[in-house]
Protein backbone atom coordinates (compact mmCIF):
# COMPACT_ATOMS: atom_id res chain seq x y z
CA UNK A 1 0.00 0.00 0.00
CA UNK A 2 1.66 3.14 -1.06
CA UNK A 3 1.89 6.11 1.16
CA UNK A 4 -1.31 8.35 0.07
CA UNK A 5 -3.70 4.87 -0.50
CA UNK A 6 -2.56 4.77 3.48
CA UNK A 7 -3.61 7.55 5.18
CA UNK A 8 -6.64 7.51 2.86
CA UNK A 9 -7.37 4.29 4.33
CA UNK A 10 -6.78 5.47 8.29
CA UNK A 11 -8.79 8.89 7.80
CA UNK A 12 -11.55 8.00 5.29
CA UNK A 13 -10.61 10.58 2.86
CA UNK A 14 -9.20 11.39 -0.65
CA UNK A 15 -6.50 13.44 -0.36
CA UNK A 16 -4.22 15.45 2.23
CA UNK A 17 -1.59 16.49 0.13
CA UNK A 18 1.03 14.74 1.73
CA UNK A 19 4.96 15.39 0.80
CA UNK A 20 7.69 13.52 2.02
CA UNK A 21 9.46 16.33 4.21
CA UNK A 22 12.55 14.17 5.62
CA UNK A 23 14.54 11.21 5.35
CA UNK A 24 17.20 9.15 7.94
CA UNK A 25 19.33 6.05 6.95
CA UNK A 26 21.21 3.60 9.23
CA UNK A 27 22.65 0.32 8.99
CA UNK A 28 21.82 -1.97 11.33
CA UNK A 29 18.53 -0.60 13.53
CA UNK A 30 15.60 1.03 12.01
CA UNK A 31 14.97 2.81 15.79
CA UNK A 32 18.62 4.79 15.00
CA UNK A 33 16.76 5.59 11.75
CA UNK A 34 13.19 6.69 13.31
CA UNK A 35 15.11 8.78 16.27
CA UNK A 36 17.05 10.89 13.57
CA UNK A 37 14.00 12.59 12.10
CA UNK A 38 13.88 16.07 13.11
CA UNK A 39 10.96 17.18 11.10
CA UNK A 40 8.15 14.79 13.26
CA UNK A 41 7.02 15.95 16.38
CA UNK A 42 8.98 14.43 19.00
CA UNK A 43 5.47 12.53 20.38
CA UNK A 44 5.27 11.02 17.48
CA UNK A 45 8.41 9.69 17.26
CA UNK A 46 8.45 8.46 20.38
CA UNK A 47 5.08 6.53 19.35
CA UNK A 48 6.90 5.09 16.71
CA UNK A 49 9.65 3.95 18.43
CA UNK A 50 7.30 2.04 20.84
CA UNK A 51 5.19 0.52 18.57
CA UNK A 52 8.66 -0.46 16.21
CA UNK A 53 10.50 -1.95 19.08
CA UNK A 54 7.48 -3.99 20.20
CA UNK A 55 7.04 -5.94 17.05
CA UNK A 56 8.89 -6.68 13.55
CA UNK A 57 5.48 -6.41 12.17
CA UNK A 58 5.91 -2.26 11.02
CA UNK A 59 9.66 -2.98 9.70
CA UNK A 60 8.36 -2.39 5.89
CA UNK A 61 5.00 -0.70 7.04
CA UNK A 62 4.02 3.36 7.11
CA UNK A 63 2.02 4.60 10.46
CA UNK A 64 0.05 7.76 10.56
CA UNK A 65 0.15 9.63 13.66
CA UNK A 66 -2.29 13.52 13.89
CA UNK A 67 -3.67 15.88 13.40
CA UNK A 68 -2.39 17.82 15.73
CA UNK A 69 -3.42 20.90 17.05
CA UNK A 70 -2.84 22.95 13.82
CA UNK A 71 -4.35 20.02 11.78
CA UNK A 72 -1.14 18.37 10.35
CA UNK A 73 -1.02 14.97 9.63
CA UNK A 74 2.53 12.83 9.93
CA UNK A 75 3.02 9.63 8.49
CA UNK A 76 6.43 7.90 8.78
CA UNK A 77 7.55 5.02 6.41
CA UNK A 78 9.49 2.25 7.32
CA UNK A 79 12.01 0.35 5.44
CA UNK A 80 14.66 -2.50 6.45
CA UNK A 81 15.94 -4.82 4.15
CA UNK A 82 19.05 -7.27 4.52
CA UNK A 83 22.22 -5.56 3.27
CA UNK A 84 25.29 -8.25 3.00
CA UNK A 85 25.40 -9.13 7.06
CA UNK A 86 23.71 -6.00 8.18
CA UNK A 87 20.33 -4.20 7.47
CA UNK A 88 19.89 -1.13 5.86
CA UNK A 89 17.19 0.55 7.44
CA UNK A 90 15.33 3.82 6.75
CA UNK A 91 12.95 6.09 7.86
CA UNK A 92 10.58 8.78 5.95
CA UNK A 93 8.68 11.41 6.81
CA UNK A 94 5.55 12.17 5.40
CA UNK A 95 3.77 15.42 6.27
CA UNK A 96 0.00 16.80 4.94
CA UNK A 97 -3.08 19.04 6.43
CA UNK A 98 -6.55 18.64 6.36
CA UNK A 99 -6.59 22.31 5.96
CA UNK A 100 -7.64 21.95 2.69
CA UNK A 101 -10.49 19.76 3.06
CA UNK A 102 -12.16 21.36 5.86
CA UNK A 103 -11.78 24.79 3.37
CA UNK A 104 -13.72 22.50 1.17
CA UNK A 105 -16.16 21.20 3.66
CA UNK A 106 -16.95 24.76 5.02
CA UNK A 107 -17.77 26.21 1.50
CA UNK A 108 -20.21 23.82 0.63
CA UNK A 109 -21.68 24.07 3.69
CA UNK A 110 -21.63 28.04 3.42
CA UNK A 111 -23.71 27.13 0.30
CA UNK A 112 -26.00 25.21 1.79
CA UNK A 113 -26.44 27.82 4.45
CA UNK A 114 -26.65 30.62 1.79
CA UNK A 115 -29.09 28.26 -0.70
CA UNK A 116 -31.76 28.04 2.60
CA UNK A 117 -31.43 31.92 3.84
CA UNK A 118 -31.77 33.34 0.08
CA UNK A 119 -35.45 30.78 0.79
CA UNK A 120 -36.25 33.29 3.46
CA UNK A 121 -35.34 36.54 1.48
CA UNK A 122 -32.32 37.19 4.33
CA UNK A 123 -29.51 35.45 2.86
CA UNK A 124 -27.26 38.81 3.83
CA UNK A 125 -27.03 37.22 7.19
CA UNK A 126 -25.07 34.34 5.96
CA UNK A 127 -21.88 36.07 7.64
CA UNK A 128 -23.23 36.14 10.73
CA UNK A 129 -23.94 32.68 10.80
CA UNK A 130 -21.08 31.49 9.86
CA UNK A 131 -18.88 33.70 12.34
CA UNK A 132 -21.08 32.22 14.66
CA UNK A 133 -19.98 28.60 13.66
CA UNK A 134 -23.87 27.94 12.75
CA UNK A 135 -23.06 25.88 9.72
CA UNK A 136 -22.87 22.30 9.01
CA UNK A 137 -25.05 19.67 7.31
CA UNK A 138 -26.74 17.78 10.56
CA UNK A 139 -27.27 22.12 12.37
CA UNK A 140 -28.69 23.35 9.00
CA UNK A 141 -31.17 20.49 9.13
CA UNK A 142 -32.32 21.12 12.75
CA UNK A 143 -32.80 24.55 11.88
CA UNK A 144 -34.90 23.79 8.77
CA UNK A 145 -37.10 21.12 11.17
CA UNK A 146 -37.01 22.92 14.22
CA UNK A 147 -36.51 26.57 13.37
CA UNK A 148 -34.74 29.06 15.50
CA UNK A 149 -36.04 30.26 19.23
CA UNK A 150 -35.35 34.03 20.33
CA UNK A 151 -32.61 32.77 22.07
CA UNK A 152 -31.06 31.84 19.19
CA UNK A 153 -30.77 34.57 17.55
CA UNK A 154 -30.14 36.11 20.76
CA UNK A 155 -26.65 34.44 20.98
CA UNK A 156 -26.11 34.95 16.79
CA UNK A 157 -26.54 38.80 18.15
CA UNK A 158 -29.11 39.20 15.50
CA UNK A 159 -31.54 42.47 17.13
CA UNK A 160 -33.18 43.42 14.08
CA UNK A 161 -36.25 42.82 14.14
CA UNK A 162 -37.40 42.10 10.59
CA UNK A 163 -34.62 39.07 10.80
CA UNK A 164 -35.94 37.97 14.12
CA UNK A 165 -39.84 37.87 12.60
CA UNK A 166 -38.46 35.68 9.80
CA UNK A 167 -36.67 33.31 11.47
CA UNK A 168 -38.90 33.46 14.37
CA UNK A 169 -41.65 32.69 11.94
CA UNK A 170 -39.86 29.29 10.97
CA UNK A 171 -39.90 28.69 14.52
CA UNK A 172 -43.44 28.71 14.64
CA UNK A 173 -44.40 27.08 11.70
CA UNK A 174 -42.31 24.27 12.80
CA UNK A 175 -44.37 24.02 15.74
CA UNK A 176 -47.54 23.86 14.03
CA UNK A 177 -48.78 19.93 13.14
CA UNK A 178 -48.51 19.19 9.71
CA UNK A 179 -51.44 17.74 7.46
CA UNK A 180 -50.31 14.93 5.40
CA UNK A 181 -51.87 12.74 3.01
CA UNK A 182 -50.04 9.36 3.10
CA UNK A 183 -50.06 6.30 0.83
CA UNK A 184 -50.17 3.13 2.64
CA UNK A 185 -49.42 0.92 -0.56
CA UNK A 186 -46.51 -1.49 1.22
CA UNK A 187 -44.96 -0.83 -2.81
CA UNK A 188 -44.75 3.06 -1.87
CA UNK A 189 -45.02 4.34 1.90
CA UNK A 190 -44.81 8.12 1.33
CA UNK A 191 -46.69 11.07 2.36
CA UNK A 192 -48.11 13.52 0.44
CA UNK A 193 -48.96 17.44 1.10
CA UNK A 194 -52.88 17.69 -0.32
CA UNK A 195 -55.69 14.90 -1.70
CA UNK A 196 -54.88 16.14 -5.01
CA UNK A 197 -50.98 15.01 -4.75
CA UNK A 198 -51.88 12.04 -3.26
CA UNK A 199 -54.58 11.43 -6.11
CA UNK A 200 -51.82 12.31 -8.85
CA UNK A 201 -49.32 9.55 -7.14
CA UNK A 202 -52.17 7.08 -7.47
CA UNK A 203 -52.85 7.71 -11.01
CA UNK A 204 -49.24 7.60 -11.62
CA UNK A 205 -48.07 4.49 -9.83
CA UNK A 206 -51.47 2.80 -10.38
CA UNK A 207 -52.10 1.90 -6.87
CA UNK A 208 -55.67 1.83 -5.36
CA UNK A 209 -57.42 4.54 -4.43
CA UNK A 210 -58.74 2.41 -1.28
CA UNK A 211 -55.11 2.07 -0.50
CA UNK A 212 -54.95 5.80 0.12
CA UNK A 213 -55.37 7.16 3.04
CA UNK A 214 -55.36 10.49 5.30
CA UNK A 215 -52.77 11.32 7.63
CA UNK A 216 -54.16 10.83 11.29
CA UNK A 217 -53.99 14.78 11.92
CA UNK A 218 -56.45 15.02 9.06
CA UNK A 219 -58.69 12.20 10.42
CA UNK A 220 -59.14 13.75 14.06
CA UNK A 221 -60.18 17.13 12.37
CA UNK A 222 -62.88 15.63 10.69
CA UNK A 223 -63.77 13.18 13.39
CA UNK A 224 -64.18 16.53 15.03
CA UNK A 225 -66.27 18.19 12.81
CA UNK A 226 -68.60 15.37 12.59
CA UNK A 227 -68.88 14.53 15.96
CA UNK A 228 -70.28 18.49 16.34
CA UNK A 229 -72.36 18.15 13.10
CA UNK A 230 -74.35 15.26 15.35
CA UNK A 231 -74.61 17.57 18.60
CA UNK A 232 -76.12 20.17 16.74
CA UNK A 233 -78.32 17.68 14.77
CA UNK A 234 -79.19 15.92 18.46
CA UNK A 235 -79.74 19.21 19.76
CA UNK A 236 -82.39 20.83 17.19
CA UNK A 237 -84.60 17.77 17.51
CA UNK A 238 -84.20 18.06 21.25
CA UNK A 239 -85.63 21.95 20.99
CA UNK A 240 -88.30 20.16 18.14
CA UNK A 241 -89.52 17.92 20.69
CA UNK A 242 -90.08 20.11 23.09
Amino acid sequence: MCIRDSINAEYGVERFAMQPIESSEEFGCLGDAISSLKSVPREYIERDLRITGASDDHDNATLNYGPDASGNLYAIEHQRKLHWFSHKCRAIAWKGSTGQVAAERREKDEAALHGWLATLGIDELVPVFMEKGWYGEHRLERMKVSGLAAEDLDELGIRDERYRGVLLQGKRKAAMPQTEWTCFDKRCPRSFGSREALQQHCEDTGHQSANATKSTMEKFNEDVRRQRKQQHRSANATSARQ
